[in-house]
């Protein structure tokens, strides 16, 4: 009798163990049996491929416009953008990770709510590397000055999303670093809330409390070193900028949260929440990369013990010197050139992991 519970006792302590060891295995297989078709459903509601088909931006020269930079700029009138893009008979699961190039997505958080035309709250250069997976979080101050297409003069980035959408605020980052992007990913940034709140909260690097002040008094937006935040804390968080850092240290906390999110979402305790994080996901997403592909990509995150992501925000000088008094980020040629030079680099097969890590040094 006592050889049959040591029996039964090893059992448990190999079960245990082999969780252990394999719970990235465990993960991915729970994935696949039970919510692959599920998210193909979903994602199949989120998939928005672009339109290239004329121009969103017309010129009207009997039109009134709202010139957000300065006189000179280019007259326009912003039209309804189509928003069911794909043929109903189109299949959309074809394109899969079929080789291990590096490759580029925008991503966008809109801080509008309902069916208003927002800004993008949250620009990020994001490239995967599949082959090794590491990923490359660039963050865009909103304020950045830069060329956008189809307008004169320089102007905010983010409002290149406000005149023109996401196919706009594409072409703009592709223009200034002269580089393609071969995806987008849009999300409700106040979407963010209820994933977060789905995932049982997030771990945060705040250390002491988020003071507002004002004129009539001091508000507290979060509380500091917490072990858990809410949706509503974490998104007070990542939209907080009434500090010393501003606007660029918001864009770190916006890449902190992203972080928090998928280090969360990684945890075999959350693998039970998967439903309502993908019902929430799509309710909130928009994207032109295909089901399958994102798929491959969440399988390559689960299976993978150490994924690698590492973040950079795009630094530049705060200015009003313009006639308008209107403030702007302006990026060094110095500043510029390591961005660009890193962007190059990381879309680059051939590029060693000391290359890659070098910039984060």
């Amino acid at each position: 009798m006592k050889k049959k519970y040591i029996y039964i006792l090893g059992a448990v302590l190999l079960i245990f163990t082999s969780s252990y060891f394999l719970k990235n295995t465990i993960k991915l297989m729970a994935f696949n049996w039970f919510f692959s078709q599920h998210l193909d459903d979903i994602l199949e509601q989120s998939y928005e491929p672009l339109t290239y088909e004329g121009n969103i931006l017309e010129s009207d020269e009997n039109v009134e416009t709202n010139q957000i930079n300065n006189p000179n700029l280019i007259n326009f009138q912003l039209f309804p953008r189509q928003t069911q893009l794909k043929d109903k008979n189109e299949t959309v699961y074809g394109t899969t990770i079929k080789n291990t190039e590096p490759f580029a997505t925008l991503l966008l958080g809109e801080d509008a709510r309902g069916k208003e035309q927002g800004r993008s709250d949250s620009m990020i250069l994001s490239i995967i590397r599949p082959s090794d997976l590491k990923v490359l979080l660039l963050s865009i101050p909103r304020d950045t000055y830069v060329e956008i297409p189809g307008r004169r003069g320089k102007d905010k980035i983010n409002h290149a999303f406000a005149f023109g959408g996401v196919k706009l605020a594409k072409d703009t980052v592709e223009h200034y670093f002269d580089i393609s992007i071969q995806y987008y990913s849009k999300i409700n940034f106040y979407g963010f809330k209820q994933l977060i709140d789905a995932l049982g909260g997030v771990s945060l690097p705040i250390e002491k409390d988020l003071i507002k002040y004002t004129y009539s008094r001091a508000e507290i937006i979060v509380v500091g070193g917490k072990e858990n935040y809410t949706g509503e804390e974490a998104l007070n968080y990542a939209k907080f900028r009434s500090d010393s850092q501003g606007d660029f240290g918001r864009t770190e906390r916006h890449q902190e949260v992203i972080i928090a999110i998928l280090e969360e979402a990684k945890k075999l305790s959350n693998i039970t929440k998967v439903f309502d994080v993908i019902e929430i996901v799509g309710e909130n997403l928009k994207t032109d990369m295909k089901p399958n592909m994102i798929k491959e990509l969440a399988n390559l995150y689960l299976k993978s013990e150490n994924p690698q992501i590492h973040t950079y925000t795009l630094k530049g000088i705060a200015s009003n010197d313009n006639p308008q008094k209107i403030w702007y980020d302006h990026v060094s040629e110095t500043e510029y050139t390591k961005v660009k030079t890193m962007i190059d680099d990381w879309l680059n097969s051939d590029t060693s992991e000391d290359e890659l890590i070098e910039y984060f040094k």
